[in-house]
C-alpha cells in the first residue's frame, strides 16, 4: 500500500532478480493478514512466507520453513530473542509488600515478533475476504484449533521503519 509505485518501479516483474513478481492492491488497508485473502490461490501451494517491508534480517528462511513443516504449524512467527539492560536494582515484591529478591542491573530478555511469518493455506483460507485482519487476530485462531508456533532465533534483525533505524542500517 505505502509507496507501492516506487516498489513496482524498482522491482518490476522480478525477471531482473531471477523471480516472478505479481502485485496485489488493496482498496482499503486490510492489515498484515487481511491482505493475504486477496492472493489468488494458484500463486502458492500449501504455505506462504510473509515479510514486513521495513525489516532487514539474515534469518535463514529455509530454517523457518522447516520448523513450520516439522511442527505441522498453521502459522509460524520468527521470534527474535533480545533484551534490555536495566541500570538499576530490580525488586521483586509480594502483594503484601514483602521484598522477595533484588536483581542487580539485570538484562531482561524476551522474544519479540519480527514481522516474518509462514502461513498455511488452511489458515489463509480462514481470513475473512476483504476485511481488516492483523497479526494479533491470527493468535485468536488458536482457539479454533489452528496451530500457531514461534521459531526463536538470534538471527540479525533490524526494523528500518524510522529514519534513525534506517540510518543505522546504512552503516
Amino acid at each position: 500500500h505505502f509507496l507501492k509505485e516506487k516498489i513496482k518501479d524498482k522491482i518490476g516483474d522480478g525477471s531482473r532478480l531471477g523471480c516472478a513478481v505479481e502485485y496485489i492492491s488493496e482498496d482499503i488497508p486490510l492489515g498484515t493478514c487481511g491482505c493475504l485473502s486477496l492472493i489468488p490461490k494458484n500463486l502458492y501451494k500449501d504455505k506462504i512466507l510473509v515479510i514486513n517491508g521495513d525489516i532487514l534480517t539474515d534469518l535463514k528462511f529455509e530454517e523457518l520453513i522447516s520448523f513450520h513443516d516439522e511442527k505441522k504449524s498453521d502459522c509460524t512467527f520468527f521470534g527474535r530473542v533480545t533484551g534490555h539492560y536495566v541500570p538499576y536494582g530490580v525488586l521483586q515484591i509480594s502483594e503484601n509488600g514483602t521484598l522477595i529478591e533484588i536483581k542487580e542491573k539485570p538484562t531482561i530478555e524476551y522474544t519479540i515478533s519480527t514481522g516474518v511469518y509462514v502461513f498455511s493455506r488452511k489458515l489463509v483460507n480462514r481470513i475473512p475476504q476483504g476485511t481488516k485482519f492483523d497479526v494479533p487476530e491470527v493468535i485468536s485462531l488458536a482457539k479454533e484449533g489452528f496451530r500457531i508456533m514461534c521459531h526463536k532465533s538470534n538471527a540479525n534483525w533490524l526494523d528500518v521503519g524510522t529514519h534513525a533505524d534506517y540510518s543505522k542500517a546504512e552503516q
